[in-house]
């Protein structure tokens, strides 16, 4: 019996308290729902082995760790801005997830397909409850791969940056054999090359800065065990148009004979 699979559980449910509101550089305890079940999102939950209280926990956990972050950031700078907590935020991703001791035991892929990996949302600033922090959002995903299983080649329409956590990650980056403008992005379909390739084990960190086309890539486990990455992005993850941080997604292309007769294949 395959286990019950759930569309659009974002987080988690609300805990009363356990929330924070803001009043000037001073966060303060609230009541947000702001990581309810919101529906018809891209996230997924497995309802078996305990799977809720763990995320709940983790999420918990993982609110508490960037909230003590942006605290001691707040008491450093006072006039610290949304963007700049944004970016402080990513840049110390490592340091927060070790401070929120995350439990990764009860996360599992969607399926059994090579594309079929698991996504959740870890955290997203709507949490927070900060209408400074609306001017700059930004939330974290969580994606579990099996063994062989991949990200589709794509690329991303903003700065983001990704960490290994558990088992290691082959990140194969392409070049795009189309030129792409402001006319005909967002597509799918787009021929690519293989350019290079990147191992990353665990504590790994990975950046993209923003430009107007980034580089297309893809993120596949090629090892034996499970492997987990998060990702920072900025958006916050719960909005409309805010849980996909995706533009194009592309189709590989050999650059000899041996085409991929129109499929998407890995590297």
């Amino acid at each position: 019996m395959h286990p019950r699979v759930v569309q659009g559980y974002a987080g988690r449910p609300p805990i009363a308290g356990d929330g924070f509101t803001t009043t000037g550089d001073k966060p303060q305890e609230g009541n947000p729902a702001a990581l309810g079940r919101v529906k018809n999102t891209r996230y997924q939950a497995e309802i078996r082995n305990g799977f809720i209280p763990v995320h709940d926990a983790n999420v918990a956990r993982f609110h508490g760790a960037v909230l003590n972050h942006i605290q001691s950031l707040r008491r450093e700078n006072p006039q610290i801005g949304a963007t700049e907590i944004r970016d402080t935020v990513s840049r110390n991703i490592s340091a927060i997830v070790a401070a929120a001791q995350l439990d990764y035991s009860a996360y599992q892929a969607l399926g059994k397909e090579s594309v079929e990996y698991g996504k959740f949302l870890l955290f997203s600033s709507q949490s927070l409850n900060d209408v400074h922090q609306s001017e700059a959002p930004f939330c974290v995903q969580l994606l579990y791969f099996e063994p062989a299983q991949a990200t589709p080649i794509h690329d991303h329409p903003c700065e983001c940056a990704s960490l290994v956590v558990l088992g290691s990650i082959n990140e194969r980056l392409y070049q795009s054999l189309e030129e792409i403008t402001e006319e005909n992005q967002a597509r799918t379909g787009i021929l690519a090359s293989k350019s290079s390739k990147q191992y990353r084990g665990e504590g790994s960190r990975s950046e993209v800065k923003f430009q107007p086309f980034n580089e297309p890539h893809s993120m596949k486990n090629s090892g034996t065990s499970p492997a987990i990455s998060l990702h920072i992005y900025p958006i916050d993850g719960m909005s409309e148009g805010q849980t996909r941080a995706v533009k194009n997604i592309f189709t590989k292309i050999s650059l000899d004979a041996n085409m991929c007769q129109g499929e998407l294949c890995w590297g």
